[in-house]
C-alpha cells in the first residue's frame, strides 16, 4: 500500500521502522445517521451500560459494578460466562443492531467503554469512543494516549486508568445529573463537529493529495 492509516498513534513509529513511509493516525468515527440521541426506552434504562463482546476483564468489571449499581450488559456473553453467574440477570444475550445500540446508549446514565486491548497497550482508540459520544451518552473510558487530543477528558468524557477507580467515578456521575448531562452534550457536539466519517475521509484525501503533490513536485521537469 502507498498509505497506511491506523487507529493508533503509538504504532506509527513501528510502521515507519518496518519501511512504511506513509503511515498516519486516523481513528474511526461516528455516523450521525446511526449514532444519534434517541428517546430513552425503559427496557434499556440503567445506571451503567456495557455493549460489546465478552472478555475476562470485562466480566470482572461488570460483576464488581453489579454489586452496587443497576447494570445492563448487551452482547454475546451467554455461552462465555458460567451458568451460575449473577450477570445472567443483567444480560441481554446476543448481537445487536446499530439502532439498538443507539437506544442503549441514549437510555443509560453511564456508558462504560473497555478497550479490548486494555492492560496491554496505552494507545489506540476503538469505535465505541466516538459512537457513544455520537449518541449523546456520558462515557467512562479507559485512558489512551490519543484521547486528550480527541476529547476534553474533564468536560466531555471521563477516563479511568484502573478498574478499582470505576465505582467511585460511577457514583460521582450518578450523583451529579447536571455535570453528567453537560459532559454528554459536550461530547456529542464534539463528535459531530470533528469526529464523523466525513471528517475522516476528508482528512484521508487531504493527506493523499498532499503526498501526491509532493511526489509530483519532486519529479524532474
Amino acid at each position: 500500500y502507498d498509505y497506511i492509516f491506523s487507529n493508533s498513534a503509538g504504532c506509527l513509529e513501528d510502521y515507519r521502522a518496518a519501511g512504511v513511509a506513509h503511515a498516519f493516525f486516523l481513528p474511526t468515527a461516528c455516523d450521525p445517521r446511526v449514532h444519534r440521541p434517541v428517546v430513552p426506552q425503559q427496557k434499556y434504562r440503567c445506571d451503567v451500560c456495557f455493549a460489546g463482546d465478552w472478555s475476562p476483564l470485562r466480566e470482572q468489571i461488570m460483576d464488581d459494578l453489579a454489586q452496587d449499581f443497576d447494570v445492563k450488559i448487551f452482547g454475546p456473553w451467554g455461552k462465555k460466562i458460567s451458568a451460575d453467574s449473577k450477570l445472567h440477570a443483567h444480560l441481554t444475550d446476543g448481537f445487536f443492531t446499530p439502532d439498538e445500540m443507539a437506544c442503549m446508549f441514549s437510555s443509560a446514565k453511564v456508558v462504560l467503554n473497555v478497550h479490548t486491548w486494555y492492560g496491554s497497550f496505552d494507545h489506540g482508540v476503538n469505535p465505541r469512543l466516538f459512537e457513544a459520544a455520537g449518541c449523546g451518552a456520558f462515557q467512562l473510558v479507559d485512558w489512551k494516549r490519543e484521547i486528550p487530543d480527541l476529547f476534553d477528558c474533564e468536560k466531555e468524557v471521563r477516563c479511568y486508568r484502573a478498574p478499582n477507580e470505576l465505582n467511585a467515578m460511577v457514583r460521582q456521575a450518578l450523583g451529579d445529573d447536571a455535570a453528567r448531562l453537560s459532559a454528554a452534550q459536550a461530547a456529542h457536539a464534539r463528535a459531530y463537529r470533528e469526529h464523523t466519517y466525513r471528517h475522516r475521509m476528508e482528512r484521508l484525501l487531504q493527506i493523499v493529495e498532499q503526498g501526491t503533490a509532493a511526489v509530483g513536485a519532486a519529479r524532474p521537469t
